[in-house]
């Protein structure tokens, strides 16, 4: 099982639900966050900029085309519960903005491109919700 954070917001990139880092980001420049909790979200992010890898090239395994690959999505595995928790926390911010979250659950949520320790990256299939 996989699970994925996003908002009510469509990403008009990937067309899917947007993340919970880009509406987050988006308040932060936008200067609708309070110094306390920007202050708060970049401990947050820091703490996924050491924890979490960001992969610098997509492993390649099946992977199609560039629009696919700018399409992929990254959903956390069921054991990176740390992840999760934190990622549940930035949620509970987002929701003090008036900005609704949500918690998608998946088996399957694409043809998988790359993968490490906590997260995969999918190529949703077309019926995948995310």
């Amino acid at each position: 099982m996989y699970v994925r954070f996003v908002t009510q917001r469509i990403d008009p990139d990937s067309r899917r639900a947007q993340g919970l880092f880009q509406a987050a980001y988006a308040l932060k420049d936008e200067g609708l966050l309070a110094d306390h909790e920007v202050t708060w979200f970049l401990e947050v992010v820091g703490w996924f900029e050491r924890h979490l890898k960001i992969p610098k090239e997509f492993d390649l395994r099946g992977a199609g085309t560039d629009h696919e690959r700018q399409r992929t999505l990254f959903w956390f595995k069921q054991d990176a519960h740390e992840h999760v928790q934190r990622m549940q926390q930035v949620g509970v911010m987002l929701g003090h903005h008036g900005i609704a979250t949500r918690m998608l659950r998946s088996a399957l949520p694409g043809r998988i491109i790359y993968q490490d320790d906590h997260q995969i990256g999918a190529v949703p299939f077309r019926d995948t919700q995310a």
